[in-house]
């Protein structure tokens, strides 16, 4: 399953992220893998596209996280994948 990953970024904790993503570099748990991932011009949001079996690994990136960042996760489609149930409908 694929997942879309939603950060908006604010002000706040600002510094501590940059320091966090620096020396780690934000990579997923083993079970995930991360497909990509942008960053807004205006500094103010990421996205990042995210693949794993199953939610769990999600979970524990966005638990490692959360004390300065509040994610927007979403199970996504892709046009293929939707294709075949349009078609059934």
């Amino acid at each position: 399953m694929k997942y879309m990953m939603t950060i908006p970024l604010t002000s706040s904790g600002y510094k501590e992220r940059v320091k966090r993503f620096l020396d780690t570099g934000a990579l997923p748990p083993a079970g995930a893998t991360m497909l990509g991932r942008w960053h807004t011009v205006g500094h103010n949001k990421c996205y990042m596209l995210v693949e794993a079996a199953n939610p769990e690994p999600i979970y524990q990136w966005v638990s490692n996280w959360a004390d300065i960042i509040n994610f927007e996760v979403e199970p996504v489609l892709e046009d293929a994948q939707i294709a075949k149930i349009l078609k059934a409908l």
